[in-house]
């Protein structure tokens, strides 16, 4: 049972939501968001997960590699600082970029103000 709990635990983990909801909105959503096609829409998706999910993973290793924190897991409060800022840098600028790009109408946009405002309050 601890085998599933720290599965679910790992899938479900919130540097995934943008993705997710990215993935949920092409589902169902699908004429809101002017892509065409599944190519464009793979591309998104892989992209939305490469600039929200990369940087605070390459951050937390190398946070680690050079002995700032002691576990790739941050057990410790005080080793998750770091690695929360640089996530909350990152979806800010995430979040400015697609309301310079798109507007703040946008489903993309919204989606990223409420991540980005759900991360700050954490």
């Amino acid at each position: 049972m601890k085998r599933f709990a720290e599965i679910l635990s790992a899938i479900f983990i919130p540097l995934f939501a943008p993705t997710y909801l990215c993935i949920i909105i092409l589902l169902f959503f699908h004429d809101m968001t002017g892509l065409r096609g599944l190519p464009q829409e793979l591309i998104f998706v892989l992209l939305t997960f490469l600039v929200t999910c990369a940087p605070p993973f390459l951050v937390v290793y190398l946070l680690f590699r050079i002995g700032v924190i002691k576990s790739l897991s941050l057990e410790h409060r005080k080793d998750r600082r770091i690695p929360q800022a640089v996530g909350c840098l990152n979806y800010l600028w995430i979040t400015v970029f697609l309301e310079m790009r798109f507007g703040s109408a946008h489903i993309f946009s919204v989606v990223m103000l409420s991540t980005t405002s759900l991360v700050f309050l954490i």
